[in-house]
């Protein structure tokens, strides 16, 4: 079901409004669509899947991010993810150092633990941060 609307009760054009909604608001990108078609799962129910239609809600990053942390983040959207002792020696800096900002960068949201001290983008703000950055002429 999507919204109140029953899947025998969609036409093709339902279809076609939800996936370009999709592609839409993914910007073409497949992983960032397949988070948002998760997002929008509500509750399963038997063999009915229940959700609602994407919504476009722009985040906004209230906080000028310090110099030092955007380095790290360009360096988490060119190569994906990091342990703590990588992105020490790619940014050749002290350990403790990096571990600190990595720490205040999860706590921010911005960065999760990928795997066991392997560290990447939050996915769900990935998207919006390479928009951000592109905004501000950094990326």
């Amino acid at each position: 079901m999507l919204d109140k609307k029953h899947e025998i009760a969609m036409t093709d054009w339902d279809y076609a409004r939800l996936f370009n909604g999709l592609f839409n608001l993914s910007g073409g990108n497949p992983g960032y669509a397949i988070n948002l078609w998760l997002a929008g799962i509500k509750k399963i129910s038997g063999d009915t899947l229940f959700m609602s239609m994407f919504t476009n809600k722009e985040i906004s990053f209230t906080e000028n991010l310090p110099q030092n942390e955007i380095y790290y983040i360009l360096q988490f959207i060119l190569h994906r993810r990091f342990s703590v002792k990588s992105l020490s020696a790619i940014l050749q800096n002290d350990i403790e150092d990096t571990e600190r900002t990595v720490r205040i960068l999860m706590q921010k949201g911005i960065l999760t633990e990928k795997f066991p001290e392997v560290y990447s983008l939050n996915p769900a703000l990935e998207i919006h941060i390479v928009k951000k950055l592109k905004s501000l002429e950094i990326l």
